[in-house]
């Protein structure tokens, strides 16, 4: 469950919840990834995220993107 706030011009914040079950490993970290709607290549946002949220720098006013995020 993904959501998206405190939009401006060059960021925003994704707040997610840890997941359910963490496959019998403790997680380590967050990867988030970005895509324009109409790209191709899934871009790594951040080195290594600690908590569930993330203020995502860099982007391009009036483009939208596609987030996902994934437990390491």
């Amino acid at each position: 469950d993904l959501k998206v706030s405190d939009i401006t011009r060059g960021s925003c914040r994704l707040s997610w919840k840890m997941p359910d079950d963490d496959g019998g490993d403790r997680i380590k970290g967050y990867v988030i990834e970005k895509k324009t709607i109409d790209g191709k290549a899934w871009t790594k946002v951040n080195p290594n995220c600690g908590s569930t949220t993330f203020v995502v720098p860099d982007l391009i006013s009036e483009q939208q993107y596609l987030f996902r995020v994934r437990a390491e």
